[in-house]
C-alpha cells in the first residue's frame, strides 16, 4: 500500500481536524454528533473550510435526513453561480466576436439581428 507523505491540501478528510472559531474539531465526530455546526461553518459567506468529496457526501446525506431545505438552498445558490459564470463567458465570447468582425461568418455561433428574417 502506498503511503502519501507531505501532501498539502485544503480539503479535509473524515479523519482530519478542522479549526472553527479557534477550536479544533475532528471532522468525523462533528458529522456524527453535530452535522449542522460543520454544515453552517462550510456554507457561510467567506468560509475557507472545505471537505473532500466522500466526506462532503457523507455530510450532505446526513443533512438531507435532518433538514433537506438546507441542501436545496445550497444547490440553488450553486446553480445560480454557475449560470452567472456561463453568462459571463458567453458575453466575453460575443464581445470578442464583435471586435474581430466574426459575426455572421461561418463557424461563428452569433448572428446579427438585422440579417434575421421572420
Amino acid at each position: 500500500m502506498k503511503k502519501y507523505v507531505n501532501t498539502v491540501s485544503k480539503k479535509r478528510m473524515i479523519t482530519n481536524s478542522i479549526k472553527i472559531n479557534d477550536e479544533y474539531f475532528n471532522v468525523g465526530v462533528l458529522i456524527k454528533e453535530d452535522p449542522l455546526f460543520i454544515w453552517n461553518a462550510i456554507h457561510t459567506i467567506g468560509s475557507r473550510h472545505s471537505l473532500d468529496r466522500t466526506t462532503y457526501h457523507i455530510l450532505k446525506s446526513t443533512i438531507l435526513k435532518i433538514n433537506p431545505e438546507l441542501v436545496k438552498d445550497v444547490e440553488k445558490k450553486k446553480s445560480e453561480i454557475e449560470m452567472m459564470a456561463y453568462n459571463k463567458k458567453t458575453t466575453q465570447k460575443l464581445l470578442e466576436a464583435i471586435k474581430n468582425n466574426e459575426i455572421d461568418k461561418p463557424g461563428c455561433r452569433f448572428r446579427s439581428l438585422t440579417n434575421l428574417q421572420n
